[in-house]
């Protein structure tokens, strides 16, 4: 399970988009500044979350789910 804290952030809100890596942040980045590997984050974000796999920067399924 993955969880981010945003107690401190008052224009988050409910509902709200948010990239935790991907395009503007680098999982290595986070990697780093959580003191862990980018594996390691990779394997705390659950199934639920949707994944969209691009080929060539566009998107191909954002539906498709590696394990099924």
């Amino acid at each position: 399970m993955c969880m981010i804290d945003v107690t401190d952030l008052t224009q988050v809100k409910s509902g709200d988009e948010v990239e935790i890596f991907g395009e503007h942040v680098l999982c290595a980045d986070l990697a780093e500044r959580c003191d862990t590997i980018p594996y390691e984050l990779l394997c705390a974000v659950s199934k639920r979350v949707p994944r969209i796999y691009r080929l060539n920067g566009v998107p191909v399924d954002k539906n498709l789910h590696p394990l099924g």
